[in-house]
């Protein structure tokens, strides 16, 4: 569909790779660091896979998610969108 196609173009998500999207505000009970770390731990999705993370928390929480994806050798496919307004 049209908002998936937009998305990939715009985040630079080749279209035939696997896309995870994450949609919500950053809180630890939610475990988006237990998400790229299961990401990691899969070699065909550590190879493959981007993650888009839309939504949103403090800049704490942003800059421990970077430097974790970074950590895990994910950076380049971890995107964060921030918060998105919908239709």
């Amino acid at each position: 569909d049209a908002f998936r196609a937009n998305a990939r173009r715009h985040f630079g998500i080749p279209v035939d790779a696997p896309a995870i999207v994450f949609m919500g505000r950053f809180h630890h009970v939610k475990r988006i660091d237990m998400a790229l770390r299961a990401i990691a731990s899969t070699p065909d999705l550590a190879r493959t896979a981007w993650f888009l993370i839309v939504g949103g928390g403090t800049p704490e929480e942003e800059s421990a998610l970077r430097r974790l994806a970074a950590g895990l050798g994910l950076a380049e496919r971890v995107k964060f969108a921030g918060w998105v307004q919908g239709d």
